[in-house]
């Protein structure tokens, strides 16, 4: 599906559970961008801003802890500590 080139942008900031696992997917928006990921009330979230006209698709995202091996080519989002004291790096 594609998105529909003749409505005009509507841009909004939406939040979305991260499920705490080595490969998450999440569905937002096409071409959303991620600007934070964080704990809030225990739970893992990314706040991105999106263009609601357009089609949800999968995003696929890597969540490495510290000291774990890790891919090279993945573009790295965030950095987020949890409270019983771990650390998770947040990759697209």
């Amino acid at each position: 599906m594609f998105d529909d080139p003749q409505n005009e942008p509507i841009y909004r900031i939406y939040k979305y559970e991260l499920p705490i696992t080595d490969h998450p997917i999440v569905k937002m928006p096409h071409k959303a961008e991620v600007l934070k990921v964080g704990f809030q009330d225990e739970k893992l979230y990314i706040w991105a801003k999106v263009n609601i006209n357009n089609n949800l698709q999968d995003h696929f995202f890597r969540i490495y802890g510290t000291g774990h091996d890790h891919d090279e080519h993945k573009d790295y989002i965030d950095t987020v500590f949890s409270k019983d004291g771990l650390v998770w790096h947040i990759y697209k």
